[in-house]
């Protein structure tokens, strides 16, 4: 048996926080689907992923050229608790 499928490289600029590996595989969670997102779901999955790591002004942007897919992330600054008061 011969399995031939079509599939996307994917090229991550501008990722400090995360490695672009554990980015392909917060993508690939979907299984073989994921060569075949729609860019904007792309887009969502990578943004949630940092927006779950306390990233709220994340800035993805993908776009797709044949087989490969880049997605340029501008992090910007990781929101933090500077003080908590319990009243």
């Amino acid at each position: 048996d011969v399995n031939l499928e079509k599939k996307r490289e994917f090229v991550f600029w501008g990722n400090s926080f995360f490695r672009s590996s554990e980015i392909l595989s917060h993508l690939l969670l979907y299984g073989k689907s994921a060569w075949y997102f729609p860019l904007s779901i792309i887009e969502d999955e990578i943004e949630t992923l940092y927006k779950d790591k306390g990233f709220f002004d994340v800035k993805v942007a993908v776009k797709e050229d044949r087989q490969r897919v880049f997605c340029s992330i501008l992090e910007n600054s990781r929101s933090k608790i500077s003080s908590v008061s319990v009243v």
